[in-house]
C-alpha cells in the first residue's frame, strides 16, 4: 500500500494525542496483546470493536537498506508480486470484499489485508500462504512478475515528478554505502530481475521466525485470533530468513566521508548523516526526538518549501554496521543543492539551544504510553479519510516504535518518560557536529 497508513498518522497525531485516556495501560487491562508462536513469530493482537474491517498486517525484516549488491528495489518488488499473488486477476487490489496491499520501508516489507468480519479467516490464509512459500508458483511468476516490474517503475516514476525520491534515495545510499556502488539503477535493477533470482529471495526471506511479526487488529475477539493464528501459522516450520551482505567492511561503511553517485532518476538527492551511539534505549529515544525537533525546523524553512524542496530527517537508519541520524533532500534543480546544504547546516548548526526539547519529550512519551479513547476521537476526526482504520494506524506506530527502538511495548513509555531536556541537549551538541557529518550526492547519470 503506497503510504495510507503513514499519511493518515501525520494526519490524526495531535488528534491521537488529544484523545489519550488517563492512563489505561497502568489502570486497567489494555487491548494489546503480544507474544510469539512455537515457531517463534511475534504477534500483536489489538481489539478494536469499533472497526468495521479486520486488519491484518505480516512485517518481513526485509526493507530497501537490505537488498543486496545490484538488486536495488528488490525488497519492493518481491512486495508487489506477493500482493498481486492472491488473485493475479484483480485490478483493484480487492478480492472478494478484501483489499490486499503492502509497503516496503526501510527496515521492512509489510504484506496487509482489510477484511469484513466474516471473512477474515481468508485473509489469514492468505498471510500463511505469504509465510509458507505456497503464493507463487512458477506459472504465476512468469505471468506476474512483468506486470509488477512495470508497475514499480510506474510507482517511483510517479512520486520522483513530485519530488518525493526519499524512499529511492534510502535504496540508493544502501547501494553506495554499503555495497560500494558509484552508480545505482533504481529503475534499471528492477527490470532485470529473473525469475530465478526472485524465487530464491522470496524463498529465503519470506518465513516464518522471530524477526517476523504478525498483527491483528479489529472486532473479532483476541482469543479467536489467536486460535486460528497458532493453527494456520504456529505450525509452519520456523526458518531464519537470508540477510544481504554487505560488500564493504563496518569500518568502511562507518568511515565519515563525502561521496558522489549517479543515478537512474532525472533529479538529484542530497543526504548527510551522522552515526549515533546505541549503547541504550535512552540513545535511541535521544536519536528520535532530536529527528523530530530537526523535522519541525524543517517545516519553518520556507525557503525549500518554494524551492519545490522536500526534506526530512529520521533517525531510524539502521543496518548491520549501525544507526544514523539522518537528513534527506530531493534536488528538483541542481541549484537546490547550496540551498539545501546551506538550510540544513544552518539547522544543525543551531541544535546547541533546543527550546522546544521539553515539550516534544513530553508529546512523545505521551502518544507512546497511552492507548487513546478511540470512540472520541472518532466522532471528532469523523470527517476525514481514513478514520475506520485509525485503530491499526496507532497499533502500527507503536510497533515501528518497538522495532526500531529494540523495546517491548511495555517498555515504551519509560523509556521516553527517561528522556530529559538536558540529556537531549547535550546529546546534539557531542553527535550533530560537522566533524561526525558523512555525505551523499546523487546526480543524473549512467
Amino acid at each position: 500500500m503506497p503510504t495510507l497508513l503513514v499519511a493518515l498518522l501525520v494526519l490524526l497525531a495531535p488528534g491521537l494525542q488529544a484523545a489519550a485516556a488517563p492512563d489505561p495501560l497502568q489502570d486497567e487491562p489494555g487491548p494489546w496483546l503480544e507474544g510469539s508462536l512455537s515457531n517463534g513469530l511475534s504477534y500483536v493482537l489489538v481489539d478494536a470493536p469499533l472497526m468495521s474491517q479486520q486488519v491484518l498486517f505480516t512485517l518481513l525484516p526485509w526493507g530497501l537498506l537490505d537488498d543486496g549488491a545490484g538488486q536495488t528495489q528488490l525488497a519492493h518488488l518481491a512486495e508487489h508480486v506477493l500482493v498481486r499473488s492472491v488473485d493475479p486477476a484483480m485490478d483493484d487490489l480487492m478480492v472478494d470484499g478484501i483489499m490486499v496491499q503492502g509497503e516496503t520501508m526501510a527496515l521492512t516489507l509489510r504484506l496487509e489485508t482489510y477484511a469484513p468480519p466474516d471473512r477474515w479467516r481468508k485473509a489469514l490464509g492468505w498471510h500463511a500462504d505469504w509465510l509458507a512459500g505456497r503464493a507463487l508458483s512458477e506459472e504465476a511468476l512468469r505471468l506476474g512478475l512483468p506486470r509488477e516490474r512495470a508497475q514499480v517503475v510506474t510507482e517511483v516514476e510517479l512520486s520522483t515528478r513530485s519530488s518525493f525520491t526519499h524512499k529511492w534515495a534510502l535504496a540508493a545510499w544502501n547501494q553506495v554505502l554499503r555495497h560500494g556502488a558509484t552508480h545505482v539503477e533504481v529503475l534499471g535493477a528492477v527490470n532485470d530481475v529473473s525469475r530465478e533470482v526472485l524465487a530464491s529471495e522470496l524463498a529465503a526471506r519470506v518465513v516464518p521466525g522471530p524477526d517476523v511479526f504478525f498483527v491483528s487488529v479489529g472486532p473479532v475477539p483476541q482469543a479467536e485470533v489467536l486460535e486460528a493464528m497458532q493453527e494456520r501459522l504456529g505450525k509452519l516450520p520456523a526458518k531464519a530468513p537470508r540477510h544481504a551482505v554487505s560488500g564493504l567492511s563496518p569500518e568502511q561503511v562507518r568511515e565519515v566521508s563525502a561521496r558522489e553517485a549517479t543515478w537512474d532518476l532525472p533529479l538529484g538527492h542530497y543526504m548527510e548523516w551522522y552515526l549515533m551511539p546505541d549503547e541504550g534505549p535512552l540513545d535511541r529515544v535521544a536519536a528520535d526526538a532530536l529527528s523530530a525537533i530537526i523535522n519541525h525546523r524543517i517545516a519553518q524553512r520556507g525557503s525549500l518549501t518554494q524551492a519545490g524542496v522536500q526534506a526530512t530527517a529520521v533517525a531510524d537508519l539502521i543496518t548491520p554496521e549501525g544507526r544514523w541520524m539522518l537528513l534527506t533532500a530531493s534536488l528538483p534543480k541542481p541549484e537546490d543543492e547550496a540551498l539545501v546544504r546551506r538550510v540544513l547546516g544552518e539547522i544543525v548548526g543551531g541544535l546547541d539551544a533546543l527550546p522546544e526539547a521539553g515539550l516534544v519529550v513530553g508529546q512523545m512519551s505521551s502518544q507512546l504510553g497511552e492507548w487513546p479513547d478511540f470512540r472520541l476521537l472518532r466522532e471528532s476526526l469523523a470527517s476525514q479519510p481514513g478514520v475506520e482504520w485509525i485503530e491499526a494506524m496507532q497499533t502500527l506506530f507503536l510497533l515501528y516504535a518497538q522495532i526500531n527502538m529494540g523495546l517491548s511495548h511495555s517498555e515504551l513509555p519509560g523509556a521516553y518518560s527517561g528522556l530529559s531536556a538536558e540529556f537531549l541537549q547535550a546529546f546534539a551538541r557531542e553527535h550533530m557536529l560537522p566533524a561526525r557529518r558523512s555525505e551523499l550526492l546523487l546526480t543524473t547519470g549512467g
